[in-house]
């Protein structure tokens, strides 16, 4: 999901209020699967929790961000930049290994 997408989610359901808004009203109005939403939105139990009888969706005002959209999408973009920086590196680690794996079965195969 990426910020754009999120900050829709946000405004949606900051614009829902309390009483939260179903899955299929807010998939509609922000053109996102139900089912990549459904996971989403359980994937950040932090920022959303359900409401009536787990049949809607509302930002989740019981943490330390108070319901604060502009927090939690402060929050969100950290950890997606930190995702991204974390990404080259971690690939940069695994190319020598990969390429040594590739040169061992280069050499195992010569000697056949």
């Amino acid at each position: 999901m990426n910020i754009y997408e999120a900050k829709s989610i946000f405004f949606m359901l900051e614009k829902a209020g309390k009483g939260g808004c179903g899955l299929i009203p807010l998939a509609k109005e922000t053109k996102i699967k139900p089912s990549r939403l459904r996971r989403y939105l359980s994937h950040y139990s932090e920022f959303f929790t359900r409401a009536e009888n787990d049949v809607k969706y509302r930002l989740n005002t019981s943490n330390h961000y108070h319901g604060s959209t502009g927090d939690m999408l402060k929050a969100l973009k950290k950890e997606s930049d930190a995702n991204h920086v974390n990404l080259p590196f971690d690939l940069y680690n695994l190319f020598p290994i990969l390429t040594l794996a590739i040169i061992l079965l280069a050499v195992l195969d010569i000697y056949r």
